[in-house]
């Protein structure tokens, strides 16, 4: 397929008679001789306003045109985006048209066979995973992620001013690990704005990353879990209010608080799903006020910094053999509180075994890695 035609500005002028042949002429040889682009050039000598241009340009790429002078912004929506983000990319939030219901297509685990790049060399060739967006979570113990106060640096700078802000706060030396930064939207809140710092060490990251070099596997993101699970939250929020959300998985239980598909905290619960399946009554009773008590420092915690942000409930992954935690929790945190049920927020119709609350909770922060999404 060739490469489409470019469709030069002067021309586009011409056809949509914006601009006569000799004013286009006039034009580029007043350009040649100031330096200045064709758009000032016909805009200076008054041929066409700036507006006329931008509509021309937005017919041709058959794009709608927005005049946001006569464009009436609404605050909670522009929000969406956050600061950092719409500086980067120049961009703006002007209506909020709901999210797009997700469907998982596939869902399964697979045997392993031999180490673990045969593995992945069997189900790139198996799965054509060379058509795919791939990404791999990194262990609970692999990073640290600390919440410190945002550097008062330009946002493409933050990383860097984090790295070193952190410096003190890691168990390893910082240079020898990969840092990245995440922004705590600070509309509202009542302290200095915040951003939570993620590091993990360079070797750490880079024996994650091998199985899937000696793979050939394009490996696109390595995330972390909390993020995962943040993309799964954001579909049960309720618009405008923030959201409660707890999973437990073998590893532990994870609470997120999010609002707008924004992370604002979360915390680590130190009871794994295989808990409630050994512990005898008195041992359940013991579990379940532990995981109160954790809800409640998060939840009063979070009403401290985000007063501004009302939780509309909290949402728990089914445990087996744990019906009774779901009225401990309601009774005990005067908060709606509701099971999740994946079928309610996305569609999995060739999957009917994430039907079961096992396999949901099995699967959930896998989902959550592929539905994250790059801003563009």
């Amino acid at each position: 397929m060739g490469r489409p035609e470019k469709v030069r500005l002067g021309e586009i002028l011409v056809q949509q008679k914006l601009l006569s042949e000799e004013q286009l002429k006039a034009a580029l040889e007043e350009g040649k001789k100031s330096g200045r682009r064709l758009g000032r050039v016909v805009i200076e000598k008054g041929y066409v306003t700036e507006e006329k241009i931008s509509e021309a340009l937005a017919r041709q790429l058959n794009a709608p045109y927005i005049d946001l002078k006569h464009y009436n912004t609404r605050r909670e929506v522009t929000l969406k985006l956050p600061e950092t983000q719409a500086r980067r990319f120049r961009a703006l939030v002007l209506e909020a048209r709901g999210r797009a219901r997700p469907e998982v297509l596939l869902c399964d685990s697979y045997r392993k066979e031999g180490d673990d790049r045969a593995t992945l060399t069997r189900l790139r060739r198996e799965l054509h995973l060379d058509r795919y967006r791939c990404t791999t979570l990194l262990k609970a113990g692999d990073y640290q992620m600390l919440q410190v106060e945002a550097p008062s640096v330009p946002a493409e700078e933050a990383k860097n001013a984090v790295r070193w802000r952190i410096k003190d706060m890691v168990d390893f030396p910082v240079d020898t690990a990969a840092v990245d930064a995440l922004s705590i939207p600070a509309e509202g809140a009542a302290r200095n704005p915040q951003m939570f710092a993620v590091a993990a060490r360079n070797d750490v990251i880079a024996a994650t990353v091998k199985p899937f070099n000696d793979s050939d596997i394009a490996l696109e993101v390595v995330d972390i879990p909390e993020l995962a699970q943040r993309n799964v939250a954001h579909f049960c929020e309720q618009e405008g209010r923030g959201l409660a959300f707890l999973a437990f998985d073998e590893g532990g239980g994870l609470l997120t608080l999010t609002s707008g598909g924004e992370l604002y905290q979360y915390r680590r619960v130190d009871v794994s799903i295989a808990s409630f399946g050994t512990a005898n009554p008195d041992q359940r009773r013991s579990l379940f006020d532990r995981i109160v008590l954790e809800l409640q420092r998060s939840l009063d915690n979070f009403d401290r910094q985000f007063s501004h942000i009302a939780i509309s409930k909290l949402v728990v992954t089914q445990v087996p053999g744990a019906d009774d935690l779901h009225d401990h929790l309601a009774a005990n945190l005067g908060l709606p509180v509701t099971w999740l049920e994946l079928s309610a927020i996305m569609d999995f119709p060739h999957v009917p075994e994430l039907r079961e609350p096992g396999h949901q909770a099995q699967c959930l922060r896998m989902i959550g890695a592929a539905m994250r999404e790059e801003a563009a």
